[in-house]
């Protein structure tokens, strides 16, 4: 998907966003320690609300992440340090 000029996507082994223009990846995110890689689900957009950032919500094998849409670090707040185990 492609929001405010980024696209973010799954890519094999993480997340990623890339300038579509350029194909420049600014970040990728790289699940650690998964139980079951390659059971890639994809990404999903949530914007700006209050104080809250943009985010990635990115769900792999049975978790689920929220990154900084700007970085594609973790949001520590959210879950277990950035994850939820599904």
């Amino acid at each position: 998907m492609v929001v405010g000029g980024v696209m973010y996507l799954s890519v094999p082994g993480g997340a990623a966003a890339i300038a579509p223009e350029t194909g420049v990846r600014p970040w990728k995110f790289t699940p650690l320690g998964l139980s079951r890689p390659g059971r890639d689900r994809g990404v999903a957009y949530w914007p700006v609300k209050g104080t809250i950032g943009p985010r990635v919500i990115y769900t792999v094998a049975d978790r689920m992440y929220a990154l900084d849409a700007m970085t594609g670090q973790p949001i520590e707040t959210f879950g277990a340090k950035g994850m939820v185990n599904l």
